[in-house]
């Protein structure tokens, strides 16, 4: 077993307590075939589909970032298990990188072929209420979240998942966890951070942008290069010190254990890491709303 557990730049809403039986992920497949016309549908008929066929009627039964509660691997949601003391190990690193939804936001504007307005904003969003089945939920991100607060339409939109997939789930695993084994917790943020996905809009440091920092080179699936100048090699060669190293992380005295009680993170990307409080985090990305929107 693990004993010490590093939680990069994962989507970790896999932990936010979404979670379906095996009898509503069925349900929602049936829903997608009998929208296409099949009704008792072959696994012919389904794989005969067209690749555009699925995606232009994918948004009402997707399960993404939602887990499937099988019984067997998976017999309870995680947020469950966290709760109630079931995790291996005895030390967990977690936390995000600082803009985690840019990613995903550029990937909607790259499917749509064109930037993203203000009707498809409030469409994504009101795709995202019939995956959490939360009425009212698109009219109220929008009102926390208006387009006209940022810089575009899918510069809102990425913050929304940066909140509500990352940072809000994220803390919610940490608190949950602190008082059963130690969690340190930090956030990634290079705004200069090479980038391999091209946008329209700023970025900052979004989702997997912090992996070259760890895995020289890396650049997902594009032909771009991720090599990083002479500060972000010190910083690279800092963080893997921090991610090779938990079990000397109390020695080294770097990197603080996160308390619910005195909420800090440890700071990366920028120079020296170091401590910081967490109240200007939890502003930043709007814990406030989501704790009350009761997403998770």
């Amino acid at each position: 077993m693990f004993k010490n557990i590093i939680a990069m730049s994962a989507p970790v809403m896999y932990a936010n307590g979404h979670s379906v039986s095996p009898e509503q992920a069925e349900e929602r497949g049936i829903g997608l075939a009998k929208a296409a016309g099949l009704n008792n549908a072959t696994a012919e008929q389904l794989r005969a589909l067209s690749t555009e066929e699925i995606l232009a009627l994918e948004n009402n039964y997707l399960l993404d970032g939602i887990i499937t509660r099988d019984g067997e691997y998976v017999p309870t949601s995680i947020a469950e298990a966290f709760q109630e003391g079931r995790v291996n190990g005895e030390r967990l690193g977690i936390g995000n990188v600082q803009n985690e939804g840019s990613f995903f936001a550029a990937l909607t504007e790259s499917a749509a072929g064109k930037p993203m307005d203000e009707v498809a904003y409030r469409d994504n969003l009101e795709a995202l209420e019939k995956q959490y089945a939360l009425p009212g939920f698109a009219d109220k991100v929008m009102q926390e979240y208006p387009a006209s607060d940022y810089g575009s339409p899918a510069e809102a939109y990425a913050q929304v998942i940066t909140d509500s997939w990352f940072a809000a789930p994220i803390y919610r695993i940490a608190d949950s966890l602190d008082n059963q084994i130690k969690v340190y917790y930090y956030e990634f943020s290079d705004p200069t951070c090479p980038k391999y996905v091209t946008t329209d809009f700023a970025q900052g440091t979004a989702h997997t942008y912090e992996l070259p920092y760890l895995f020289p080179g890396f650049h997902g699936s594009s032909d771009l290069s991720t090599d990083l100048n002479k500060k972000q090699q010190k910083v690279a060669k800092e963080m893997v010190k921090l991610w090779t190293g938990m079990s000397e992380v109390d020695r080294r005295g770097i990197w603080e254990r996160f308390d619910s009680d005195r909420a800090q993170y440890l700071k990366l990307g920028q120079g020296k890491p170091q401590m910081m409080d967490m109240k200007d985090y939890k502003e930043r990305h709007h814990f406030d709303f989501w704790q009350n929107i009761r997403l998770y």
